[in-house]
């Protein structure tokens, strides 16, 4: 193969990385306007494992992540860019499933659990960083 032939799948490469990059960033930078696109970011990790399959897919989506952390702590929205991470075992869990047939309720039931455990893991990190726990300071700021 000559380096011409290996321009377009050069040039794809970079288009999806920057695409899984864009989704897991711009919800933090115009969070008011592109908030609705952290739904998103599951189906697109979801879409690529199933399309590209797992080992292309999964090159994709680490490379759009490290692009994304090291915009999102250019941008400093560390919160939002951890959120946007959290989302994606999800994406993750329900190609899994789709993979191996589970019915759609086992499926659903997966991905709220990778959810919550994401979730729990995340403010277990960040509670070993703050003086008071997340919940605590979510409370409060409500009050």
């Amino acid at each position: 193969m000559s380096s011409e032939e290996n321009r377009p799948d050069d040039q794809k490469f970079v288009q999806h990385m920057l695409l899984v990059t864009t989704v897991i960033l711009l919800p933090g930078v115009l969070g008011a306007i592109f908030g609705w696109v952290h739904g998103l970011l599951p189906l697109l990790v979801f879409y690529y494992l199933l399309r590209y399959g797992k080992n292309r897919g999964q090159k994709y989506i680490l490379c759009g992540c490290v692009l994304a952390c090291i915009g999102g702590l250019a941008f400093q929205i560390f919160e939002q860019l951890l959120f946007s991470i959290t989302l994606i075992p999800v994406g993750f869990v329900l190609a899994e499933s789709t993979r191996k047939g589970d019915s759609i309720l086992a499926s659903g039931v997966k991905g709220t659990m990778a959810l919550a455990g994401s979730w729990l893991l995340v403010t277990t990190i960040l509670t070993f960083g703050m003086e008071q726990h997340p919940y605590t300071l979510l409370i409060s700021s409500l009050n």
